[in-house]
């Protein structure tokens, strides 16, 4: 009798032993899928991050732009082409490009504008581009200015 006791007692043991090893295996599937979770949110949140700074740069940069135009400082044209990078913010670059506005995006659901409305009128945009490791990122902002 004293030796059934001690085989029962042993496969309660084993038992117990792979129950613990199948617990530990299911714990660790979800702390690595946890994790991988949380690392792919962190690198989100990252890229959110630089979007915001990239639209903040990109403003900034618009509007000082527009109150040298607006002061007769410069003309639309005299910023076209014109790149560099920010001061404070070197892993962002910046290029001003203008042009006419096209009749087709300005009235695209009305016959086109009369000949001469938009004479003395600019397009004026800024691309602003980061890295995300190794992806170039880019934000576009444009605004119309007049030459007169």
């Amino acid at each position: 009798m004293h030796r059934q006791t001690d085989s029962a007692h042993a496969r309660t043991r084993g038992i117990t032993m792979v129950e613990v090893i199948a617990a530990l295996a299911v714990i660790s599937g979800a702390l690595v899928t946890l994790l991988a979770i949380r690392s792919n949110n962190l690198r989100l949140a990252g890229g959110s991050v630089n979007r915001i700074r990239a639209l903040r740069l990109a403003r900034s940069m618009m509007d000082e732009t527009l109150a040298l135009i607006r002061a007769g400082e410069v003309s639309p044209d005299d910023v076209n082409g014109s790149k560099g990078e920010f001061e404070a913010h070197t892993e962002f670059k910046w290029k001003f490009e203008t042009s006419a506005p096209d009749e087709a995006d300005m009235c695209p659901e009305t016959d086109p504008p009369p000949e001469g409305v938009l004479d003395g009128i600019r397009v004026l945009a800024i691309e602003v581009s980061y890295y995300e490791g190794e992806i170039k990122r880019s934000l576009h902002l444009s605004t119309l200015v007049s030459t007169q």
